[in-house]
């Protein structure tokens, strides 16, 4: 019995090793398998810190009414209530908010207008009570045009009861959105907020984006901006105080949460409200992609690219954009640069977006920006870049400060081209760990070389050969082959 024990531990090294490699390849064969839900990664996840909690996803239809008050006690306007009809419901229309929100969510949600006899969803112009403009002066804010607007529009004969659409006694933020136009002047850009109030038999508990007509026709883009704020889950990507209304505003002019321009959402954000399914590659399969444009309506066109090893809490997406397509450039026509966005995409566990310095390395107050950025090209001069044509980018970092172990090469495409192919690369580097294990040696991160030498050997020529922190001893070592050398985790000293 003892000579079959020892002839059992020492009899068949191969075959040990075998059974090793076989074992380890079950291991990453089955994490590989567990591709892990969308809702993992945020999908119609509704954020209770940008709305209130417990909200729908903005699928399908919802009311939406506009309201035009007259706050500056005027009568002065530029235009009437049949330009906002058209601007906010007709999809069809030139720059209409509707039209926005079909090509961002791929169709799948709209805002309808409520009857108003013969109108069509806008009240309007209204004058005010001397009543309603004293609350306007006495408690100034989005929540008192909330319910200034809403109390003048049911003074006008809007059946605000018919909007309580589940009988509960509480018309919600779910089934009816409230837009505000004002014709004063001396207001911000545009607010959004929750506010409540008691009219016609009903709780309202609404949200309201509020805006002046200024607004309205010097920066449209807010309008949908403070929109996607009521409905939706949108978070405002700043850098805050220091960075704010500079070139590194975050994603400025790659995603509608700047509210400057003409832009899409970023993909992130349209998977929160169920507006796309991005496909899930791990970084360890790797592979060939196309990749539509993000005007093609296409709700998969999107590449979430994780690593099984780290979960689903932090990752890449990779998304085309252009403002060129042949075919027409949609509502991306500002977009700031055309090619590869490499979104990086770090949240908690709940799925709320985590704050750090990271990737540009910002100091002092009120720097920390919403993980939710582009990782462009390493010479751009401004944060967000897109990545051009035959391009590979460098291995991505984590925040941790660890390098992803896979980059992305970029096919050749022109700007006017409705989709781009795109390389995943997984572990083009050949990694040594000098830590004793008795696993089998493969020059993969997961199965490192013990020693140089046979990591040398494998390097390509030219190669990458990355180092984890770990010690060995000293010997010398010739290497005879362009190479690049870094270290992983940590610092590698080589004498």
């Amino acid at each position: 019995m003892k000579r079959i024990q020892q002839k059992s531990s020492t009899g068949s090294r191969s075959q040990l090793k075998g059974l090793l490699i076989a074992s380890t390849l079950l291991i990453l064969s089955s994490a590989a398998a567990q591709t892990p839900p969308l809702t993992d990664f945020g999908y119609q996840h509704m954020s209770p810190s940008h709305g209130p909690g417990g909200r729908q996803v903005p699928l399908g239809n919802r009311y939406c009414l506009v309201v035009l008050i007259d706050d500056a006690n005027n009568g002065v306007w530029v235009t009437n209530a049949s330009f906002y009809q058209s601007i906010v419901f007709d999809a069809n229309a030139p720059n209409s908010i509707n039209g926005y929100i079909k090509e961002n969510s791929c169709g799948r949600f709209q805002l309808i207008p409520p009857s108003l006899g013969g109108a069509i969803g806008v009240m309007g112009p209204l004058t005010l009570t001397p009543a309603e403009l004293n609350q306007l002066a006495t408690s100034p804010g989005t929540a008192t045009d909330g319910q200034v607007a809403l109390s003048a529009a049911v003074r006008n004969g809007f059946p605000l009861a018919n909007y309580d659409l589940n009988n509960d006694g509480t018309v919600s933020y779910d089934e009816l959105v409230l837009l505000v136009v004002a014709n004063q002047t001396a207001r911000g850009p545009g607010q959004t907020t929750g506010f409540s109030a008691s009219l016609a038999g009903k709780n309202c508990n609404m949200q309201v984006s509020s805006v002046p007509e200024t607004t309205v026709f010097g920066r449209f883009p807010t309008v949908i901006h403070e929109l996607h704020h009521n409905f939706g889950n949108m978070w405002d990507l700043y850098y805050y105080t220091i960075y704010s209304a500079t070139n590194y505003t975050l994603n400025q002019q790659c995603t509608l949460a700047a509210d400057f321009n003409w832009v899409h959402l970023d993909p992130w954000e349209k998977m929160c409200m169920g507006w796309n399914e991005p496909r899930i590659v791990s970084i360890a399969q790797g592979g060939s992609f196309y990749i539509p444009a993000a005007q093609n309506g296409d709700p998969t066109a999107p590449i979430i690219l994780y690593d099984p090893r780290r979960g689903a809490g932090e990752f890449f997406i990779l998304e085309y954009r252009t403002a060129n397509r042949a075919s027409g450039s949609g509502y991306d026509f500002e977009v700031k640069s055309n090619g590869l966005f490499l979104w990086h995409i770090h949240q908690d566990a709940s799925h709320e977006l985590i704050t750090a310095t990271s990737p540009f390395g910002f100091t002092g107050p009120d720097t920390k920006p919403f993980t939710d950025w582009v990782e462009g090209p390493p010479d751009n001069r401004t944060p967000d870049a897109a990545w051009p044509a035959n391009q590979t980018t460098p291995y991505p970092t984590w925040n941790d400060g660890s390098q992803a172990i896979v980059r992305i090469r970029t096919s050749n495409f022109q700007d006017t081209d409705s989709g781009i192919f795109v390389d995943v690369l997984p572990d083009a580097i050949t990694w040594v760990d000098f830590t004793p294990s008795i696993l089998p040696q493969a020059g993969t991160f997961d199965l490192p070389y013990r020693t140089l030498p046979p990591a040398i050997n494998a390097v390509g020529n030219p190669g990458n050969l990355s180092i984890k922190t770990s010690t060995a001893t000293q010997s010398p070592i010739t290497i005879s082959k362009p190479m690049t050398i870094t270290a992983y985790n940590g610092p590698a000293t080589i004498q």
